[in-house]
C-alpha cells in the first residue's frame, strides 16, 4: 500500500505550483512527490484554472502599481508639489525594493542549496545552507 503523503506537503506542492508557477516536475524533485501525483492533485482541484486566474491577477496588480507609481511621482512633482503624493510615492518605491530584495535572496538561496547538494550535500545539509546561513525557509 502506498504511503499517505501528509496534507503539508500538498498545500505546499499547491502554493509552489500556483503562486510560484514551479512546473511539476520542479515541485516533485523539491517535495519528493511523484509528478503523477501531483498532477492527480491539480486535475482533481483545478490547479492549472487557478495558476492562470492568479498569473492575470498578479499582471493587473503589476500594472496598476506601475500607473500609481507614475501618478505618483507626477503629482509630487508638480510646480506646487504634494506632499503626501511625495510620501506615498517614497513608501510604494520602498515596498518595491524590498519586495526585489527579498526575491534576490530567495533566488541566491535556491542556488546555494542546489550547489549544496551537487557537491554531495544531504537533505539536511542542504537546509541548514539555506535556512541557518542564508535565513531563508
Amino acid at each position: 500500500m502506498a504511503q499517505e503523503i501528509p496534507w503539508e506537503i500538498r498545500e505546499q506542492a499547491e502554493e509552489l505550483y500556483i503562486i510560484d508557477g514551479l512546473t511539476f516536475e520542479a515541485v516533485a524533485d523539491k517535495l519528493d512527490v511523484a509528478v503523477n501525483t501531483l498532477k492527480n492533485w491539480a486535475k482533481a482541484e483545478g490547479w492549472k484554472a487557478r495558476r492562470r486566474e492568479f498569473r492575470g491577477t498578479r499582471r493587473q496588480i503589476e500594472e496598476k502599481t506601475q500607473k500609481l507609481r507614475v501618478k505618483l511621482i507626477d503629482d509630487a512633482l508638480t510646480p506646487t508639489g504634494n506632499p503626501q503624493a511625495a510620501y506615498a510615492f517614497a513608501h510604494v518605491e520602498r515596498l518595491v525594493i524590498e519586495k526585489a530584495r527579498k526575491k534576490a535572496i530567495e533566488d541566491a538561496a535556491d542556488v546555494v542549496e542546489e550547489t549544496a547538494r551537487q557537491r554531495g550535500a544531504d537533505e539536511e545539509e542542504a537546509r541548514f545552507w539555506r535556512e541557518k546561513v542564508l535565513g531563508v525557509k
